[in-house]
């Protein structure tokens, strides 16, 4: 099957790619942090009588929420910016792989639209600040909870 080539699952097989790249940092933060809970806080609602549903809503995502902000965030950063890297040496934006980083470098080298190409990194830009500004206030409210 021809992964890249195909214009239906190109882009598909790109972020199966790069998930399959990101996978394994995520994996070492979650583990990481859920082997610092406590074997107390374990005990404790299992002798409450909790079944595994509610251990997993009640104990180990409140105590993953800050490693869940951080890691979307950090995916959805990579994702805006490095994403480029993949699609450029894999497909060249050929076969609907056009990203918007893409767009820029299309925009300035090839077709020198200098204007056309700076707006558009401005705006990719701003869409990754939003991002770490709405990282970074969530991760004030979750310090100040505990």
């Amino acid at each position: 099957m021809d992964w890249l080539g195909n214009r239906k699952i190109a882009i598909v097989s790109i972020a199966l790619i790069i998930v399959w790249k990101e996978i394994g940092f995520g994996t070492i933060l979650f583990i990481s942090r859920l082997e610092a809970l406590s074997e107390n806080l374990v005990d404790a609602i299992k002798i409450d009588g909790a079944n595994k549903w509610q251990m997993l809503l009640n104990l180990y995502i409140p105590h993953l929420k800050g490693i869940i902000v951080f890691y979307s965030t950090l995916i959805i950063v990579n994702m805006l910016s490095w994403v480029f890297n993949y699609v450029f040496v894999m497909t060249a934006g050929a076969n609907n792989t056009m990203v918007f980083e893409m767009y820029v470098y299309r925009q300035l080298f090839f077709y020198t639209n200098r204007w056309g190409g700076s707006a558009a990194s401005l705006l990719v830009s701003l869409v990754i600040v939003v991002i770490i500004f709405l990282q970074m206030r969530s991760r004030i409210e979750l310090s100040e909870e505990e």
